[in-house]
């Protein structure tokens, strides 16, 4: 194991090999995964007392590792105190700044409010917070960021980590977020970055055995839930007249099947662009999407998804203003009737 040093507040450092004084590590295991743990846990053994605080670092493999909370002491001897020790990557250090509505020029005047922004709008507002007491160290990698389609997201004194973290839920925008650290200063990026474990050997798949990439292979449930084989699609409940479809209060698949009339960006980057595919279903009895292969096969199992955010909406634009009015502008790019009356008479 190579020398692991800790880096104090103050400058002075901390040798975890070393003779004189005597000190060694027991053991030093680092948890890592994609938007979740990222922390390094050392025991150690000194002949000496040692003194940490927190801001204390170590630094692995170019990243820095920073204490947060006390260090486990325990005195076995007058020449032997054990340690355990959990240095938390740069990230937690997100949890420290509170997300508010703050402008480019650090002016914000609530923590509780709404929003209604693309993925890119949203990060670049973090970066504003994190600016905030942290000028320069943090910053956005825009350029690689997906576009997407604005969500309304609710706020309230939540801090810059759970912010990131709820933006790339499901729920939201489906995306996913790495830093990275470089001479300092911290970058987040979002994508998407899983990565495609290839068999040894260039084979298709693997296998069991020596050399063919599966030593041990167990098979066992993984959850309770079946396989769906036709899935019930609805959209959210905004902007949808009375008599819709057989009086459905949520916005349905489209029907009768046609071709997209305009261009999509996916959740993996993805432009579908307009004309291209085709959408929606063949019965507006029957308003699911069913692998028919498979319900054959396994027989149908049936769940159902409803998407709040996705409703009938549409970007204005103002075209002309109207002579004598402040209140009032046309918009000649509208193509639907804003006066079309329900059954009953109401607009």
């Amino acid at each position: 194991m190579e020398q692991i040093t800790i880096i104090k507040r103050n400058g002075e450092t901390i040798d975890l090999f070393s003779k004189e004084p005597i000190c060694f590590v027991k053991s030093a295991t680092q948890n890592s995964s994609l938007m979740g743990d990222d922390n390094v846990s050392l025991s150690f053994v000194s002949s000496q007392i040692l003194s940490f605080s927190k801001g204390d670092k170590i630094v692995v493999d170019g990243e820095e590792y920073t204490l947060r909370t006390k260090v486990t002491r325990e005195i076995v001897s007058d020449s032997q105190i054990n340690y355990d020790a959990v240095f938390y990557g740069v990230m937690y250090d997100l949890m420290k700044t509170l997300f508010r509505d703050c402008d480019v020029n650090g002016r914000s005047t609530r923590s509780t409010f709404d929003l209604t922004c693309t993925i890119k709008e949203y990060v670049q507002i973090i970066i504003n917070n994190l600016n905030r007491d942290y000028p320069g160290v943090w910053v956005f990698d825009e350029n690689n960021c997906p576009e997407t389609e604005p969500v309304s997201i609710g706020f309230s004194r939540q801090n810059c980590l759970q912010v990131l973290q709820a933006l790339c839920t499901k729920e939201n925008f489906n995306l996913e977020f790495q830093i990275t650290q470089n001479a300092g200063v911290r970058t987040i990026h979002i994508g998407k970055f899983g990565q495609k474990i290839v068999p040894p050997g260039g084979n298709e798949y693997f296998e069991w055995g020596k050399g063919n990439g599966l030593y041990k292979l167990k098979e066992q449930k993984v959850d309770d839930k079946s396989i769906i084989t036709r899935l019930w699609v609805e959209g959210g409940t905004k902007n949808i007249r009375s008599d819709y479809r057989n009086y459905s209060d949520r916005l349905q698949l489209p029907y009768p099947k046609r071709l997209n009339k305009n261009a999509h960006t996916l959740a993996d980057g993805t432009v579908v662009t307009a004309g291209s595919e085709m959408i929606g279903i063949d019965d507006d009895s029957k308003r699911y999407l069913e692998d028919a292969a498979l319900r054959d096969a396994l027989g149908s199992d049936e769940d159902v998804e409803q998407y709040e955010d996705i409703y009938p909406k549409r970007t204005g634009y103002v075209t002309a203003l109207v002579d004598g009015s402040l209140c009032s502008f046309v918009d000649d790019t509208m193509d639907f009737d804003l006066c079309e009356k329900n059954t009953d008479g109401s607009t």
